[in-house]
This record gives structure tokens, C-alpha cells and sequence, in this order.
């Protein structure tokens, strides 16, 4: 009896041990989550709109209203960029994060905060995605929960993870750690051939591929090459499953790109945003140098997390390599192939990061499961007893080693809990000796977490209330700014980022013109065509990327500062009165998807500067058809609407 009790005793302690073990990672977590998405930022009735969050707010957000709306995940939107459509570029799509904000706005959400909400939701996924994982991995508890801690600080200190979810790509970095689960769940059947877990992978297969269709891509490789060095010992029917589980992630992944648009007539797709890695990507990786922000992101390389559990998979997948066990294969081919496709991807033509090297994070998910095994097995075999002395200084040395590598990756992230540089003096400083030379002061650091918007936004949105058409469009060289004045004012903006890839790119001069230099006549012709009326630049450019910004503020036939003088912007007002119609006259207003013309003549001829989709519709008992208006140095771009006479005096255009 009494050894019964202890032994009841004994179990009921480890289970308290794991509870609170458990309840202080998600804690910390949460913690994180807080800081770097603090509630009052979240909670306020205006998006996220740190850099790439501000353009995913309109396609996030903006879609999830139409489909409550108009039951479709695509809206037209004639405010950007002269009339272009919302949700439907892929390196930014996510159709379950959308579904989520429609769902929260259904409940009686305000709009901004059920998008913003979604950041609190991904911040908490890893410790729970990556317990399940390595609990399905066959792992115990204890393991799970290091899987579970290490998958947190990749999600935090990584630095291409950090910057995904900082940046806006939340949807990809959410769409990795559901096939992480995914992946468990796979190998879960295969050892069992149970249904439930058939089931479990075809519905994580869904979630994966609405979180973000690139998902779909690397896991197919590893189900294929799963399939093939197991084939000998497969379960009856896992092809079935394998098939009806890669087809839920293909369909979901088509419905993502396809019918919302994304390979549409109106050409939305536009080009995948940065670049594939390579073998020099990978090269850089290991030794901390930047391969370019367009692979690896805006944040400096920091993969000391990275390197830890990639190393620690390496390690038992070396140490186990006799035992060619189904877990065995299934983590070398997990990480193997996405890792391939995050290092290989870039000597395909055309490949996109999200597609390329945002697989990257699929391997360090599956190889946080491997460390986790590594530390199981240490833990149950005792494996530090039989290392050898030289084996054992050299594990210690390699410990102490990486020890700041990774406290430096923490730092960096979280600069706010630790005392920041001193002010730069007012006066020059005299640095003729030591001394003196230390007491310069040096930039802030960046803080890579979601704050609150920034005055000078807050003052150029509220400037631009009382804005009526007469005063033209406004052109934003800001890509993040232009989205944020595209969604939280009702002011016709046109920029990077606003409106489908394809069209702002053809109407921002900031973009077709990059890199150039046009003269003024070229630049007078451009304010002409779009009817520009305010222009806001940066006040503080990038060496060597000043040619048409400085054409711009210094054309003064044709603009004139505004009274409005925000610290980081100029603000520029045309001269000339601005113009909504090539051909014909009347007045346009608009609204809610919707341009309105009125005052017409209508035995006349109409081509009104909005931009033509075969989408778009003419009402009542009017017609229209495309009309292409050049431009010198710009070519055509896309064409404007041309409405055929005879037309009503008044009429609308809007999508069907």
C-alpha cells in the first residue's frame, strides 16, 4: 500500500511539474505577445500599420467586409490607385486570416480591431502548434514542451521569422506552424493507419493552405518522398489519405490565388515580391551576413535559434541514422526538403520569397521537434554520461559559445527593457581624446514591434478630411503610409501597394519611374493623367534615390508646399486645376465600390480617369470599354474607362 502511494504521489507531483512548466511558457508567450503587440495598438479602431501591415490591412480587412457584404472575398475599391481591386495578390494572401476578420466584424468587432486581433492569435500558435507537433512526433511531455519553448523563440528572435509577422505576412508565418502539426498528423497515420488522424491531416492540410497557399508547396514533397522511402511498409489506404489530404491543401490553395483574383483578367497577380534563396543565402546564413532585405527580410540576420535547432536535427538524425525508423525518415525528409526549397528556390526563375525562402520556416519548425528528440534522448539514455572527456569540454566550449550569440539575438528584439544610448549633444562633441570620443551618442535602435501610429500620419490624415475631389488625388511615396491613408480616410491615394500589384505599379510614378529621371514635361503630363493634386515625399530620401522626388519638389510651375509640414514628409500641392475626364465634362463622386458621374452631357463621348476592369459594370442603360491614354516614358499602363454615347446624364460605375 505504501509503495502505491508513493507511487501515486510521485505522479501526481510530475503531472504539477509539467503544468507549471507548461503554464509559464505559454506566460512568457504571452509576455511577448504583449510587447511586441501591445493592447493599445490592437484594441484601437485603426489597423496595424507598421510597414507591410498597413498594405495587408486592405487586403485583409477590406475583402472580409465584402464578403459580408457582397459574398465575395474581392472588393473594388476606386479610391486606390485610380480603381484596382483589394484581396488579391498572393505574396500577402491569407484567406483564413481574412475569414477570421469577417467572422469577429459578423460578432460586432469593430472592423480594424477583429484584423488586428489576428496578430494575438498567431503570436500564441507556436507553443501550442509545435506541442502538438512533437506529441504526434511520438515524443513525451517533457520533449513537447521543449519543442514547444524553442518553437516561441524562433517565432520571436529569428530574424526572417520576426520580421514576417512584424511586417505583415502573418498568414505565411501561420501557415508554417499548421504544417508542422500537419506534418505529426501524417506521420501519426502512418504508424497507426487510424482514421482519426487521416482526418486530422486532411483538416490541418485546410488550415495550412487558407493560412497561405505556399504552405501547400513544400509539403507535397515531403508527403512524395515519405511515400517513396516507406513503400515497402505502408498502411492500407495511406495513399488514399496522402491523395485526399494534398487535394483539401490544393483546393483551398486555388481558392486562395485563383477565384479570389489573383489570376483574374484584371492582372492582379502581378510579380512575386523579393527573391528565392540560394547556396550563398545559405552561406550567409551561417555566418550572420545580410543576403539582401529582399530574401531574407527588413531585420538584421539573427539565426542563432536557427542554428541551434537546425544543428541539434542534424545531430540526431546522425546519431540515429542506423535505425532508418519511420520518425527518422520523416525528419530528415521534413527538413531536408524545406530546407532545399529555402536555399535551392532561387535558381528557379520567377520564384517568389513567400514561395521560396518562407520555407525556411516550415524547417525550423519541424527541426525544433528534432532538438526536442535530441533532448529525450539525452534525457532518457543519459547520453552525457558516455560521452568521452574531449566530447564533453568541446559540448561545454560549443555551449558557451553560442550562450551570446543567442542573449545578443534576444537583445536586439527587445531593445525598450534595457537602457538606450545617450542623446546626440546639441554642440558638436570634442573627440580629440578617448574621452571625448566616447561621449558621442549613437541613432536609436529600431524597436521591430507594432507601435501606435505616428503623429505625423495621425496630422496628415486629419489634414485631409475636408478633401472633395475638385483637389485632385493624392500621390504618397510611403507605401506604408498610402495604405494607411487608403484605408482609414476616404481620399483617392495613389502609391505603392494600394490596389492590385499590377495596377499601382503601372500608376505610381514612385515605381515607374524608379530609377530614372524624368524631365518636367514628362512629370506635368503624369499630374496631368492621374489628376494628381497633392504629392507627399519623404523629407529625409535614401542616398541615390533622389532623381524624381527632387524633380518633383523642385518643378515650381507646378507645385507649391502645402501649409501642412509634417517633421518626416513634405507636402506639395499642384498648381493647376486637376481633372477627372480625358474626354467630356460633369462631375464624379465616390463611394463604397462605387464611382458616380453626374452632370453629363449624354450625346457625348466620356473617358473618366478610373481605371478599366472587365469586372466593372455600367448603369443604368449605359456601355463602356477600355481606352489606353499614353503617357511619355511611361508607356500606356492600364487602360481608363471610356463610356460610349448615347448614355443618362447621371450613372454609376461599380463591379458586378
Amino acid at each position: 500500500m505504501s509503495g502505491s502511494h508513493k507511487t501515486h504521489g510521485h505522479r501526481g507531483s510530475s503531472k504539477w511539474k509539467v503544468a507549471s512548466v507548461a503554464v509559464v511558457i505559454v506566460a512568457l508567450q504571452a509576455a511577448a505577445a504583449l510587447y511586441f503587440s501591445p493592447p493599445s495598438v490592437v484594441t484601437a479602431q485603426q489597423p496595424i500599420s507598421t510597414f507591410g501591415f498597413a498594405r495587408s490591412s486592405l487586403e485583409v480587412a477590406e475583402p472580409a467586409q465584402a464578403l459580408l457584404e457582397q459574398g465575395r472575398l474581392r472588393r473594388y475599391d476606386p479610391t486606390s490607385s485610380a480603381g484596382a481591386f483589394h484581396g488579391a495578390t498572393v505574396e500577402r494572401s491569407s484567406l483564413l486570416w481574412q475569414l477570421w476578420t469577417a467572422g469577429l466584424i459578423a460578432l460586432g468587432v469593430p472592423k480594424w480591431t477583429a484584423f488586428n486581433l489576428f496578430i494575438w492569435f498567431a503570436h500564441m500558435l507556436p507553443v501550442f502548434a509545435l506541442f502538438g507537433a512533437a506529441r504526434l512526433f511520438g515524443l513525451g511531455t517533457w520533449a513537447a514542451l521543449f519543442a514547444s519553448a524553442l518553437g516561441a523563440a524562433l517565432w520571436s528572435f529569428d530574424g526572417f521569422a520576426h520580421w514576417c509577422w512584424f511586417d505583415g505576412q502573418v498568414g505565411l508565418a501561420v501557415s508554417m506552424l499548421f504544417a508542422a502539426v500537419w506534418w505529426g498528423a501524417f506521420l501519426r497515420y502512418l504508424k497507426s493507419a487510424r482514421p482519426v488522424f487521416g482526418v486530422a491531416t486532411s483538416a490541418l492540410a485546410v488550415l495550412a493552405a487558407a493560412a497561405h497557399p505556399a504552405a501547400a508547396l513544400a509539403f507535397a514533397a515531403i508527403v512524395a518522398s515519405l511515400l517513396v522511402a516507406r513503400r515497402k511498409d505502408l498502411p492500407r489506404g495511406a495513399l488514399t489519405t496522402s491523395a485526399i489530404a494534398l487535394g483539401c491543401a490544393a483546393a483551398v490553395a486555388l481558392i486562395d490565388v485563383v477565384f479570389l483574383g489573383a489570376l483574374a483578367k484584371g492582372g492582379a497577380l502581378g510579380e512575386p515580391s523579393g527573391s528565392g534563396g540560394t547556396l550563398g543565402t545559405l552561406v550567409a546564413d551561417i555566418f550572420g551576413l545580410n543576403a539582401g532585405r529582399d530574401i531574407v527580410g527588413g531585420a538584421s540576420v539573427r539565426v542563432g535559434f536557427r542554428l541551434l535547432s537546425l544543428s541539434a536535427a542534424v545531430f540526431i538524425l546522425i546519431e540515429q541514422r542506423k535505425s532508418r525508423t519511420l520518425r527518422w525518415h520523416a525528419l530528415m525528409v521534413g527538413v531536408g526538403v524545406a530546407s532545399a526549397f529555402a536555399y535551392l528556390g532561387g535558381y528557379v526563375p520567377g520564384v517568389g520569397r513567400s514561395v521560396s525562402y518562407g520555407q525556411i520556416l516550415l524547417a525550423l519548425n519541424i527541426s525544433a521537434v528534432g532538438a526536442a528528440w535530441l533532448a529525450q534522448e539525452f534525457a532518457e539514455k543519459r547520453l552525457w554520461s558516455k560521452l568521452p572527456r574531449f566530447g564533453a569540454v568541446l559540448l561545454a566550449v560549443a555551449f558557451f559559445a553560442a550562450l551570446p550569440r543567442l542573449g545578443r539575438d534576444v537583445v536586439y528584439f527587445i531593445p525598450s527593457l534595457f537602457p538606450g544610448p545617450e542623446e546626440l549633444p546639441e554642440e558638436k562633441p570634442h573627440i580629440a581624446d578617448m574621452v571625448g570620443f566616447g561621449s558621442i551618442g549613437y541613432p536609436r535602435h529600431r524597436h521591430f514591434r507594432h507601435l501606435p501610429v505616428s503623429e505625423d500620419w495621425r496630422k496628415i490624415a486629419a489634414s485631409l478630411e475636408n478633401w472633395s475631389h475638385d483637389q485632385g488625388r493624392v500621390l504618397v511615396e510611403s507605401a506604408p503610409l498610402a495604405a494607411y491613408l487608403d484605408a482609414v480616410t476616404q481620399v483617392e491615394v495613389i502609391g505603392a501597394g494600394v490596389g492590385d500589384t499590377a495596377v499601382s505599379k503601372s500608376a505610381n510614378i514612385f515605381v515607374a519611374f524608379s530609377g530614372s529621371d524624368p524631365d518636367k514635361k514628362t512629370l506635368e503630363e503624369y499630374l496631368e493623367k492621374y489628376a494628381v493634386g497633392w504629392v507627399i515625399v519623404s523629407s529625409n530620401p535614401d542616398p541615390g534615390d533622389r532623381s524624381y522626388r527632387e524633380r518633383l519638389v523642385d518643378a515650381k510651375e507646378l507645385l507649391v508646399p502645402a501649409r501642412l509640414r509634417p517633421a518626416q514628409y513634405r507636402v506639395l500641392r499642384t498648381k493647376k486645376t486637376t481633372s477627372y475626364f480625358v474626354r467630356g465634362a460633369g462631375r464624379v463622386a465616390v463611394e463604397e465600390g462605387i464611382v458616380r458621374v453626374s452632370e453629363t452631357d449624354p450625346d457625348e463621348e466620356l473617358v473618366i480617369k478610373y481605371h478599366h476592369f472587365d469586372e466593372l459594370t455600367c448603369r443604368p442603360g449605359c456601355s463602356m470599354e477600355p481606352f489606353r491614354v499614353g503617357s511619355k516614358g511611361m508607356g500606356p499602363g492600364r487602360p481608363f474607362i471610356r463610356v460610349l454615347a448615347p448614355h443618362p446624364a447621371s450613372f454609376e460605375i461599380g463591379a458586378r
